[in-house]
């Protein structure tokens, strides 16, 4: 996985007069994911036969493909701060609690954009003192009931660190038919209840490491992204070829982040008590997933329309650099070559917060976009070529042989039955059975089989 930040070099101006952001991408920072799983339950013979397992997942620092210091500090909107702000406006009514998170923030010289590295950031994780503050005066205040829970294990921020090292699941798949690889359940759960209908709700496709044997161009291959809470799908773009590999290349459509009003199947990811989540071509509200401001997008808000909430400088979306791909072998269902890219971006809604920042305009600043990559080695790859492929190929070529010989051998079949007849029921036969046979003779024997004049002999 590599995972680029970006740094914003001007924070005081914009919370000085909303001017657009001004970025410079720091990375990439590199990890190499090990994963595996962990089976709960083996699929019986049975049609609609299903595995249960739980899915693990271990980064580790790739010094080799990092270019950067992990521990160089860089500029970006202060997450925690963002989520406690809208958090307490949302659930906590208190007074009390009010002035004392200003009188912190104050006392702390704290602000709503702040230095953090990329490793507090991406898995270190940052302590959020103040919440332990705040849990301290809520036992004062309300000494009967417990401090609300905001989401963060040990009081501590970091977007992959509860990733690290960690079982998900379980997740249920179907092992066999047509639905092979399909997500059943997860969590134990045959739909989700994030979204705002049915139809968004649906857990649907496999986990993209495999699909159904014998590939269609012209179908929708789904993918199920826990971490989005959601499934997301790819189309058909052209045929490429690998290490002397046919693939089939399926690319993130285009338009899956489009606004409801352009595709109104969108509509459903669109929260009724915040109708701007849904007006913006190209990103989409993670905020019901994730329960915090932050959007998905393509990185550098690749295929996304102009729109004054998303206008930055210091972005140059390419395709060849950033759009999402995978190179699938049609007849196995086999991704060979995937790349899979992202951008998290947090929603800045006009406000006053708690640090004193006073916000005039809505905006959505890009945090980081991530590559998970993969592609054969290619020692596998001639396994695969020599083994699987050439055979597919051998009996693609000569397939019409095969058909024009199967059809001989219908020909012949044919002719022995109908020597067979002349030899066993020239007279003896039943009139009903020899009517048969002479309505047969005429639709196959004439075009096929022609009697001498001289002998009763078949030519």
């Amino acid at each position: 996985m590599n995972v680029y930040i970006f740094n914003v070099t001007n924070a005081d101006q914009f919370v000085e007069d909303c001017t657009d952001f001004n970025l410079t991408e720091k990375g990439p920072f590199s990890y190499k994911m090990f994963s595996g799983r962990k089976i709960l339950r083996s699929p019986e013979d049975e049609e609609n036969a299903t595995l249960t397992y739980y899915d693990f997942k271990n980064f580790q620092l790739n010094v080799n493909g990092t270019h950067g210091n992990l521990n160089d500090p860089f500029v970006t909107i202060d997450v925690p701060t963002l989520v406690l702000n809208q958090y307490l406006k949302d659930n906590i009514n208190d007074t009390w609690i009010d002035a004392l998170v200003k009188f912190i923030l104050t006392l702390n010289g704290q602000s709503l954009f702040q230095k953090i590295s990329a490793d507090e950031l991406l898995f270190k994780g940052k302590r959020i003192s103040i919440l332990d503050t705040l849990k301290s005066g809520w036992e004062l205040l309300h000494p009967n009931q417990p401090f609300p829970n905001v989401g963060l294990k040990d009081n501590t921020f970091s977007l992959f660190k509860s990733h690290n090292v960690t079982y998900f699941g379980p997740f249920e798949i179907y092992a066999n038919g047509a639905k092979m690889g399909h997500f059943k359940s997860w969590h134990g759960l045959l739909s989700l209840d994030r979204w705002f209908g049915e139809e968004c709700n649906k857990i649907r496709g496999t986990d993209g490491t495999f699909f159904p044997p014998f590939v269609d161009k012209t179908r929708k291959l789904y993918v199920f992204v826990p971490n989005f809470c959601r499934s997301i799908y790819f189309i058909f773009e052209k045929e490429v070829f690998l290490k002397g590999i046919k693939l089939y290349r399926f690319i993130l459509d285009p338009d899956i982040f489009v606004s409801k009003l352009k595709k109104p199947s969108n509509k459903c990811f669109c929260s009724p008590r915040n109708n701007s989540t849904c007006s913006i071509d190209g990103v989409t509200d993670l905020n019901p997933c994730l329960r915090a401001p932050i959007w998905l997008s393509l990185p550098h808000f690749l295929n996304a329309k102009p729109d004054i909430r998303i206008k930055t400088a210091g972005l140059s979306p390419n395709s060849s650099k950033h759009a999402t791909f995978l190179d699938i072998e049609p007849t196995l269902g086999l991704p060979l070559r995937a790349r899979i890219r992202f951008q998290a971006n947090v929603e800045i809604k006009k406000q006053k917060f708690y640090t004193g920042d006073d916000i005039k305009c809505d905006k959505i600043l890009p945090l980081i976009w991530f590559e998970y990559s993969g592609e054969i080695s290619t020692r596998d790859a001639a396994v695969l070529r020599e083994n699987v492929v050439k055979v597919i190929d051998h009996a693609t070529l000569y397939k019409p042989i095969y058909l024009i010989s199967g059809f001989m051998f219908a020909i012949v079949a044919v002719a022995l039955g109908y020597f067979k007849y002349h030899q066993i029921c020239p007279t003896n036969c039943s009139a009903r059975f020899r009517k048969f046979i002479s309505r047969f003779r005429g639709k196959i024997d004439k075009p096929i089989f022609k009697k001498s004049k001289e002998s009763n002999q078949i030519l």
